[in-house]
């Protein structure tokens, strides 16, 4: 579990037992977003849709909007997101701060416990 105190990053590693990733808040800014970058985005959004591999994109239902259709694509390698009929888009961060309308901070948090932390055991 992600959780800032004082500053830095705890995150459990419940894989590894007691081992615990500590992150200053400094090296948090540039190193979390490294991190999360390093991920593809695909990675962090199948976490919170259901997603569909359709040629080189990825394709998802658009949670931002009433849609039947998938018309939200994906893009690992731009590392980006865009619904067309919403004209939504943007990067894993963007897209967790919008769909569950919390801080950045929060949003960094989120992705690194789900994400980057099972990507680092």
């Amino acid at each position: 579990m992600a959780v800032l105190r004082g500053g830095a990053w705890d995150i459990s590693c419940p894989m590894k037992g007691a081992r615990v990733l500590r992150m200053e808040k400094t090296m948090n800014t540039k190193d979390s977003f490294k991190a999360i970058k390093s991920v593809a985005i695909s990675e962090v959004l199948k976490h919170y849709l259901p997603l569909y591999r359709k040629g080189r994109d990825v394709r998802a239902v658009c949670p931002f909007h009433d849609d039947d259709e998938n018309s939200m694509h994906i893009n690992d390698s731009k590392s980006m997101y865009w619904c067309f009929p919403c004209c939504d888009g943007g990067d894993a961060i963007h897209f967790v701060m919008k769909l569950k309308k919390i801080s950045m901070d929060e949003a960094l948090g989120e992705i690194m416990e789900k994400v980057v932390s099972k990507s680092l055991t």
